[in-house]
């Protein structure tokens, strides 16, 4: 399929240096793709951004810019909302300005999509990277979400198993089809919910019930875990103590479970129940997960080394260790070692992600 079907949307927020090095990765390996930048930041940062996107003459980019705001989170859904307004694809992803989301990879999930109608989304591997010591060049890495495909067929089956093992997976940041992902955006920003917790399960919960989820055996996207703005899984221990958690939640189980009744064609009372369901394990492990003793160990392990000034002993044995077992994304639950042996061991080394070392300077 050719690129100019999917189209890569920007969110920025001052980082000028970002947008650059994204810009120029896209210049290098994805100029197919019609790109919308929807830049939120300052007079400074925007003004800095316009001399980098005319540098970047052989790349289609509509860019947009929107008062400043609370960023990164603040505002993000009608932000993302308005772009889409400019896209004019089939399929489209969201990038963040710091994330390398390889080219070939948005082609085979928009391939995908093309091929498999009851399907919503489809993504690929997906990590944070980070730079080694100087001065040789390496990206050491580890993994985000686990590789998994959704392919229920009750809608109300997907919204349970998908709640209940978010965020492990997850689908913001797959290739969508356009019309969906507006869809989906219009509604969460007519729902009221203010948490970031509930917009976001809201999300991935209308995504799951609309269709099935893809996951290709691929390199899809990179992002730099050295940038200071890399979300973190909302901390719903924390926010189930503030007043506004258990209206909140209300909120976000009913009007979850009005969209699966309208939708999916679910009785009320049925549609409760399952949003019910699926919201109390996620609740269950979010609230209630602890470290394994094997975890605390080695943490104890840890501490007390660097304590003693010997912190290079876990250094050297942790390097040692991750040669032999790297943190494959498939063995961190599945202990699926035969994968690892016939070629996983190597998959971080895939062509699309050595190239980006060429851009993280």
């Amino acid at each position: 399929m050719s690129g100019r079907e999917c189209s890569v949307i920007v969110p920025t927020y001052n980082r000028p240096r970002y947008l650059a090095r994204t810009l120029r990765y896209f210049s290098t390996y994805g100029r197919n793709y019609p790109i919308i930048i929807a830049d939120s930041g300052d007079d400074t940062s925007q003004s800095a951004n316009k001399e980098t996107i005319a540098s970047c003459s052989s790349l289609d980019i509509t860019y947009r810019t929107y008062p400043d705001s609370p960023e990164p989170f603040g505002g993000f859904e009608s932000k993302i909302a308005n772009a889409l307004d400019h896209c004019h694809t089939k399929y489209c992803v969201i990038s963040g300005d710091d994330d390398f989301v390889a080219p070939a990879a948005i082609s085979a999930c928009a391939d995908f999509l093309e091929h498999h109608c009851d399907f919503s989304v489809a993504h690929g591997d997906y990590m944070h990277y980070w730079e080694g010591p100087k001065p040789r060049r390496s990206l050491n890495w580890k993994p985000v979400y686990e590789g998994r495909s959704l392919t229920y067929s009750e809608p109300g089956v997907r919204l349970r198993y998908h709640l209940s093992h978010y965020p492990t997976d997850t689908t913001y940041y797959a290739v969508h089809r356009a019309t969906l992902l507006r869809h989906i955006l219009e509604e969460v920003l007519k729902s009221g919910l203010r948490l970031t917790v509930f917009r976001e399960l809201y999300t991935t919960g209308i995504t799951v019930i609309h269709g099935k989820t893809k996951y290709l055996n691929i390199f899809f996207c990179a992002k730099d875990l050295s940038s200071e703005r890399v979300q973190r899984v909302p901390d719903v221990r924390r926010l189930s103590a503030t007043p506004a958690y258990l209206s909140e939640q209300k909120m976000f189980t009913q009007v979850l479970a009005r969209y699966l009744h309208e939708y999916a064609g679910l009785s009320p009372e049925k549609s409760m129940t399952t949003v019910d369901n699926a919201l109390s394990e996620y609740l269950s492990r979010a609230l209630h997960s602890n470290p394994s003793q094997l975890e605390k160990s080695v943490a104890s392990a840890k501490e007390i080394l660097y304590v003693k000034r010997a912190g290079w002993v876990y250094d050297y044995v942790k390097r040692a260790y991750r040669k032999i077992f790297p943190r494959d994304i498939y063995s961190t639950t599945r202990g699926q070692l035969w994968i690892m042996l016939k070629g996983r061991l190597d998959w971080i080394n895939y062509e699309d992600y050595r190239n980006i070392a060429d851009f993280v300077a």
